[in-house]
């Protein structure tokens, strides 16, 4: 082989494993309190944003709501998000090569926030309901 085959040759074996490797993550939402993580919450109202260098796929078809993909090249990837209460909530993950799928806790809720809302209700003898909107 001539020097200019050899090259082309070499760059043909190499490229796919060079740069730097990508993952795509699925993201959806999940009510942990479920034992299967069923939600009606679709992933579209936790409006989640990525605070790291990741992106989201374009969304298309049936998933359109409901889950997402995210094209990851890093360790760490850090998500925000609203919960079902309307609390902003941001989780990091730092395996996130090492991951394929992702379910974001929609009914998780800020413990000091819950804590606080019953101390001030009992000190001022306050009854509330708690509401959820779907």
């Amino acid at each position: 082989m001539t020097l200019n085959k050899k090259f082309i040759f070499s760059l043909l074996i190499i490229i796919p494993f060079c740069g730097y490797s990508q993952n795509r993550i699925e993201l959806n939402a999940s009510d942990c309190s479920q034992e299967n993580g069923f939600t009606m919450f679709q992933l579209n109202r936790a409006m989640p944003k990525i605070l790291t260098d990741q992106k989201f796929e374009e969304e298309k078809g049936y998933w359109s709501g409901h889950k997402k993909i995210i094209q990851n090249q890093s360790d760490t990837l850090r998500i925000e998000f609203t919960n079902i209460y309307g609390q902003t909530i941001d989780t990091t993950f730092t395996n996130a090569k090492e991951l394929s799928k992702i379910s974001i806790c929609v009914d998780k809720f800020k413990d000091y926030e819950r804590k606080s809302l019953i101390k001030e209700a009992i000190q001022n003898n306050k009854k509330w309901i708690l509401n959820s909107s779907w």
